[in-house]
């Protein structure tokens, strides 16, 4: 975990008090901040982070090892905005999805264009 990661994470060590929480928390915000384009600020990303921590220790199965938490994490993360976020926030994700489908867009030669949460 990076210095500014562990700075953000340290106010929501209440929200973190399972042992298994913490690691998906900082390696998920390490990664939002390294591949981060939102311009909504790091402290956004700390709170994601830390919200998408505290269900995936729930949502894995007992056994989750920190690669299969961190798997579970990443994909509570790509699926909040549907979810319970914004309606715009899951018309857009739509849209990325369907043009990643089409191959019409292919930054980066992935096929899925260069938003942010396909970066991440």
């Amino acid at each position: 975990m990076t210095g500014s990661a562990a700075a953000l994470l340290a106010r929501y060590r209440e929200a973190l008090t399972d042992p298994g929480a913490a690691t998906p928390a900082a390696a998920l915000l390490d990664e939002a901040l390294a591949r981060c384009g939102c311009g909504r600020g790091a402290d956004r990303h700390a709170r994601r982070s830390v919200t998408t921590a505290v269900f995936d220790v729930h949502a894995s199965p007992a056994d989750a090892d920190c690669a299969e938490h961190l798997t579970v994490a990443r994909y509570i993360t790509l699926f909040f905005p549907v979810e319970d976020g914004p309606p715009e926030e899951a018309q857009a994700l739509a849209d990325r999805i369907r043009v990643a489908g089409s191959g019409s867009d292919t930054v980066d030669g992935t096929g899925y264009g260069g938003s942010e949460p396909t970066r991440q």
